[in-house]
C-alpha cells in the first residue's frame, strides 16, 4: 500500500482481499504494508499460512484474488511471482523463485530495508516487533560522547548536498554553550508523506 502500489490499484486489490477472505469464512489478519522496493510487479499479494511457504503474486488485479487465494489455499503455490521460504508441500514450488533468487535481490544485502514490505507502517507494535526502538534503547542506555563515537566510527553523513558529518554536527551541539535542556530541530521531507 505505498504510493507505488496505490498509484496502480492496490487500495482495490486490498479491498477484495478482504471480501474474498471474508467469503471464504478463512480466518485471517490482511495487513497492508508499504512497497518491498519490487515496484514494477505492484500491486503484490503475499500469502502466508503454517505449513504452505509464504507465497509473493506480483501484477495482482482484483478479477484474480479470487482464483490466487483458491489456489493458494488448495495448496498450490505455482502463479506466484516468488516464494520467502520452502516447505516442500506446496504444488509447484520448486519451480517459483525464491524473493532472495529473483534478479532485482540476488545481488543485494538489505539491511536498512529488510523489514520493507512486512512492517505494518500504520502499527507500532508491528515496529516493536521487528526491532523498532532498539538502537534507540542502546543510545539511552549510553553516554552521550559514547553515542557520537558510534555515530563517527559508522560513517554516517547527512543526506543533503552538503554530506556533513553526523558525529560532527552532534558534536558541535552537544558541546555548544547555553542552558540545559537543548533542542535539535529535525526538517523532515514533506515529500515522503505517503498517499492516502
Amino acid at each position: 500500500m505505498g504510493g507505488c502500489g496505490l498509484a496502480v490499484g492496490a487500495r482495490d486489490v486490498y479491498h477484495l482481499v478482504l471480501k474474498e477472505v471474508e467469503k471464504r469464512r478463512v480466518e485471517a489478519s490482511v495487513i497492508p504494508v508499504g512497497c518491498m522496493g519490487l515496484c514494477y510487479m505492484e500491486p503484490i499479494v503475499e500469502i502466508h499460512r503454517n505449513g504452505m511457504p509464504s507465497a509473493i503474486y506480483g501484477r495482482v488485479r482484483p478479477e484474480s484474488v479470487g482464483e490466487i487465494l483458491d489456489a493458494y489455499l488448495g495448496g498450490d503455490v505455482s502463479e506466484a511471482f516468488a516464494l520467502r521460504n520452502r516447505v516442500g508441500s506446496a504444488r509447484g514450488e520448486s519451480e517459483v523463485p525464491l524473493l532472495d533468487e529473483i534478479d532485482f535481490f540476488k545481488h543485494q544485502v538489505r539491511w536498512v530495508t529488510r523489514n520493507c514490505g512486512i512492517v505494518d507502517s500504520e502499527s507500532i507494535e508491528d515496529y516493536i516487533v521487528y526491532g523498532g526502538y532498539r538502537g534507540l534503547a542502546r543510545a539511552l542506555e549510553s553516554r552521550p560522547k559514547d553515542v557520537i563515537e558510534v555515530i563517527k566510527k559508522s560513517g554516517l553523513r547527512g543526506r543533503g548536498k552538503a554530506d556533513f558529518p553526523t558525529w560532527l554536527k552532534w558534536s558541535i551541539c552537544r558541546e555548544a554553550k547555553g542552558q540545559q535542556p537543548k533542542y535539535v530541530v529535525y526538517n523532515a521531507d514533506k515529500g515522503a508523506r505517503e498517499l492516502s
